[in-house]
C-alpha cells in the first residue's frame, strides 16, 4: 500500500470537519460595553440632561414694549444666532435673578435710536459671557442695580452710543470697550481683571470703590483710567489724550503710563502711587508731569498723598508737587526736560516732607567683581530720591 493511499483519507475527512463546523459560526466572546451598574434602558444622555439651557428666541424670551428680548425666568440661556435690535428697545432684559446667558460667540446689534445691548434690571445673579454688543443707541452692557452680583466674561462691547459698560457691584474678566461714543467702562463696587479700553471718545475706564488689575487703556480721547476709592495693580495707560491715569483717594502700583498728552499720573488727596513708571508725557507743559500732585481743582481735598519708588523718565517734569503735606521720597528721576534745554526732574513747593535728592554720579569709572569701587552714588538717606 503507497503513503498517498493512507494520507489522502485523512486530509478529505479533515475538510469535510473544517466545512461542517467553520470557525465563524462559533459563538462571540466579546465583552460587554456595558459599564457594571449602568442602568439597563439608558446608557447616555441628551446634552438637555447634562447642561439644560435655553434659546434666546421669540417663543421662549418673548419681549415687549421696551425690550425686544426678555428673560424673566432663573435659568440657563444662549444664542442660536446673531440678534437684531429694534428703534426705541433694549436688546435683551434681564430681569430675574440666577440667570447665565452664553452669547455663544454671536453679536447682539443695535439699530438707529435704539436702547441699550443688555440690560440687568433684576437683584442679583447674573452671568454673561462670550460674544459681542455693538452699535446700540445707549450703552453696550447696563448692570446699574446696588445688587446686580454679576459676573461677565469675554465680552466684547463696541461703537455704542454711550459708553460700553456701565456696572455695579460684580466681576469682570477679559473683557473689552473700543470705539464707544463715551467711556469704555464705568463701574462702581466692581473688581475688574484683564480687561482693555480703546479708542473711546471719552476715558477707558471710570472705576470708584473696585480693583482694578492686569488692565490696558489706550488711545482713549480722554483719560486711560480715572480711579476712585481704587487699588490698580500691573495695569498700563498709553497715548490717551488726557491723563494717563487720574488718582483720587486710590492705591496704585506696578502700573506704567506712557506718551499721554498730559500727566501720567495726575494725583488726588489721600493717594498713593508705588514702584510706577512714567515716561514721555506731558511734553512742552509747565504744569503737567510725569507724576503730578495737585489739588488745585479740588480745594477741598486735603489728605496727603504718597509718591514712592516710582521711575520717571523723558517727560516734560518728573515729579511736580504744587500743594503741600504729601511725602515723596525713594523715586528716579532722569532726563525730564520741560524743553530741549531745561532740565526738570523735580519741581515741588515747600511744605511737602521730600527724601534727600541724590544727584546721579553720570560718567561712574569701570566696576569689577563684588567690589564697591565704581564711583556711584551712594547715600545713607532710605528716602533718597535721585536725579541726573
Amino acid at each position: 500500500m503507497s503513503l498517498s493511499s493512507n494520507i489522502l483519507p485523512a486530509l478529505s475527512a479533515l475538510v469535510v470537519v473544517a466545512v461542517s463546523y467553520p470557525l465563524w459560526s462559533q459563538p462571540a466572546k466579546n465583552p460587554s460595553l456595558t459599564p457594571p451598574g449602568a442602568p439597563a434602558d439608558q446608557v447616555f444622555r441628551t446634552m438637555d440632561q447634562v447642561e439644560p439651557r435655553i434659546p434666546v428666541d421669540h417663543v421662549n424670551t418673548p419681549g415687549d414694549a421696551t425690550a425686544t428680548y426678555v428673560i424673566s425666568k432663573p435659568g440657563s440661556y444662549y444664542l442660536t444666532g446673531n440678534i437684531l435690535g429694534e428703534s426705541g428697545k433694549d436688546g435683551i432684559d434681564i430681569r430675574s435673578a440666577n440667570v447665565s446667558l452664553d452669547l455663544s460667540g454671536f453679536e447682539i446689534q443695535g439699530v438707529p435710536n435704539s436702547e441699550s445691548g443688555i440690560v440687568c434690571s433684576s437683584i442679583g445673579g447674573y452671568t454673561i459671557k462670550n460674544g459681542y454688543v455693538t452699535k446700540w443707541g445707549v450703552d453696550g452692557v447696563v448692570a446699574s442695580n446696588t445688587q446686580s452680583e454679576m459676573v461677565i466674561t469675554e465680552v466684547h462691547a463696541s461703537r455704542n452710543t454711550q459708553s460700553g459698560f456701565n456696572l455695579t457691584e460684580g466681576v469682570v474678566s477679559h473683557c473689552v470697550a473700543s470705539y464707544n461714543g463715551s467711556h469704555g467702562f464705568v463701574t462702581s463696587r466692581t473688581n475688574l481683571t484683564s480687561c482693555t479700553a480703546e479708542h473711546n471718545s471719552s476715558s477707558g475706564f471710570i472705576v470708584s470703590q473696585g480693583t482694578l488689575t492686569d488692565s490696558l487703556s489706550t488711545r482713549n480721547d480722554s483719560r486711560g483710567f480715572e480711579l476712585s476709592q481704587t487699588i490698580a495693580t500691573n495695569c498700563y495707560a498709553g497715548w490717551n489724550s488726557h491723563d494717563g491715569f487720574r488718582v483720587e483717594d486710590a492705591r496704585v502700583s506696578n502700573c506704567k503710563s506712557v506718551g499721554n498728552g498730559l500727566s501720567g499720573f495726575e494725583v488726588i488727596g489721600g493717594s498713593s502711587v508705588f514702584n510706577c513708571t512714567a515716561s514721555s508725557n506731558a511734553h512742552g507743559s509747565t504744569v503737567e508731569a510725569g507724576i503730578l500732585v495737585d489739588d488745585t481743582y479740588h480745594p477741598t481735598v486735603t489728605d496727603s498723598s504718597e509718591i514712592r519708588g516710582n521711575l520717571c523718565f523723558s517727560n516734560g517734569t518728573g515729579i511736580l508737587v504744587s500743594n503741600t503735606g504729601n511725602f515723596v521720597r525713594g523715586n528716579t528721576c532722569y532726563s525730564n526736560y520741560l524743553n530741549p534745554t531745561t532740565l526738570r526732574n523735580f519741581n515741588i513747593v515747600s511744605g511737602n516732607i521730600v527724601g534727600e535728592i541724590v544727584k546721579l554720579n553720570p560718567a561712574s569709572s569701570a566696576i569689577t567683581g563684588a567690589g564697591n569701587s565704581g564711583g556711584g552714588t551712594g547715600t545713607t538717606d532710605p528716602f533718597a530720591n535721585f536725579a541726573d
